[in-house]
């Protein structure tokens, strides 16, 4: 008879499940059912930390065949951190492939802020320059009207004391582009008598009484003045009415 195929009632030692085994239970070691993975697991724990006992039954089944030694129990690995599920992933992903704002960015727009700025600066200066340049040719036309301004007089005096001939005529023609000349300049001139006297626009050149103008306004007109612009070029000499009678009523009231 062949006792590796005999089968043995016994009790699973972790389950109390009845099993059958290939070989006489023995009180010393323990049996497990294969039908439970954690029965399996308990025994092969339950052996490592009792392998005498089961090295005894190696001997009783084969006497010559020599013990092996007991392998020592390995040591429990560390548990490993759990990976990060894959929505996890790709918000990591997502996140580390946005791109911070570059600073190129930055530095162009800081260089356009300055462009802008060395533009407008430069505008000025040119609008500083055009004005700059208007005055000087105000200021020389404004020169070059004043040395005009005697000669178109002696002009016109010498026409008015002149006989009517054709040497008249011809400076009369003269005396017309001249005329003309000074209005394209906008030379214009200053109104004296009858109106009152402004120390801006009239020299006082001298004072006289007379009842048939009020006290203060220019009588006559000695020299015509003029202007350019609005902006007086010479003056007009005048002689500016004082009239004593009212002055004497002042005082008296």
């Amino acid at each position: 008879m062949n006792i590796g195929h005999k089968k043995f009632e016994a009790t699973c030692s972790y389950c109390d499940i009845a099993i059958k085994v290939p070989f006489k239970p023995d009180a010393e070691r323990n049996v497990y059912c294969r039908e439970k993975q954690e029965c399996r697991t308990k025994d092969q724990e339950y052996r490592k930390a009792n392998p005498n006992i089961y090295e005894k039954f190696k001997k009783k089944i084969n006497p010559l065949k020599p013990a092996e030694e007991p392998k020592p129990a390995e040591e429990p690995k560390p548990a490993e951190e759990p990976k990060p599920a894959d929505d996890e992933k790709t918000i990591e992903i997502k996140i580390a492939d946005k791109p911070a704002e570059e600073p190129e960015i930055d530095k162009l727009k800081k260089r356009l802020t300055e462009y802008q700025y060395h533009i407008a600066e430069l505008q000025n200066t040119q609008k500083r320059r055009d004005k700059e340049t208007e005055q000087k040719l105000e200021l020389g036309n404004i020169q070059i009207i004043q040395n005009i301004i005697p000669i178109y007089e002696n002009l016109v005096r010498l026409v008015d004391n002149s006989p009517n001939d054709s040497s008249t005529k011809a400076l009369t023609m003269i005396i017309k582009d001249i005329k003309s000349l000074l209005a394209k300049q906008s030379v214009e001139f200053i109104q004296a008598e009858g109106n009152p006297f402004d120390p801006l626009l009239h020299d006082a050149d001298d004072f006289t009484e007379n009842s048939d103008f009020d006290d203060n306004v220019v009588v006559q007109e000695i020299q015509r003045g003029y202007k350019i612009h609005g902006n007086v070029v010479r003056p007009s000499k005048v002689i500016v009415n004082k009239n004593t009678v009212s002055s004497s009523v002042d005082i008296n009231e």
